[in-house]
């Protein structure tokens, strides 16, 4: 959840840009599941993975309270989850240490259409950017989002494609 509405809803707009429109979006780290929420229009489902159970209730509530009824949630550990997971576009917003190396694995080997990657901590982005490049990723388009303005703190958001 972002504490900057006017802030979060320029970066929600600006991932809704870079992921286009298909068939199932994965939104990990999806937290109550806000940025699924916005794109949900331009998915048939949209899948959000959070490690915590309090946060994916507030997702699935949220869903309910928007009538947005093409979203599922599910709770756990990204890092566990997404083996069984497949989409056309994945939505990354990771905590500031960035993506669990299993999960940097995974997604540097899944085939889909693009990756976003939202990081609120850019050196984590870059780490985990080698991994991705490993795997046939390219990150063909990078970002910022002053969400916390007067201050050093910038959200980085990355597209990446094969």
């Amino acid at each position: 959840f972002q504490t900057n509405t006017p802030g979060a809803e320029v970066l929600y707009d600006r991932i809704r840009s870079l992921t286009g429109k298909g068939r199932r979006l994965l939104d990990l780290y999806c937290g109550v599941g806000s940025i699924g929420l916005h794109l949900a229009e331009d998915f048939e489902e949209i899948v959000g993975v959070e490690i915590n159970e309090e946060a994916v209730q507030d997702a699935r509530k949220n869903a309910s309270e928007n009538g947005v009824g093409n979203a599922r949630y599910i709770a756990g550990p990204a890092r566990e989850v997404v083996r069984d997971l497949e989409a056309d576009v994945v939505v990354v917003d990771p905590p500031r240490v960035g993506l669990h190396p299993t999960v940097a694995q995974w997604l540097s080997e899944l085939q889909c259409e693009r990756l976003i990657y939202v990081a609120c901590k850019p050196s984590s982005l870059g780490r985990d950017r080698l991994i991705l490049e490993e795997g046939g990723w390219r990150m063909t388009q990078l970002g910022t989002v002053d969400l916390f303005p007067q201050t050093g703190h910038m959200e980085a958001v990355a597209l990446f494609e094969r």
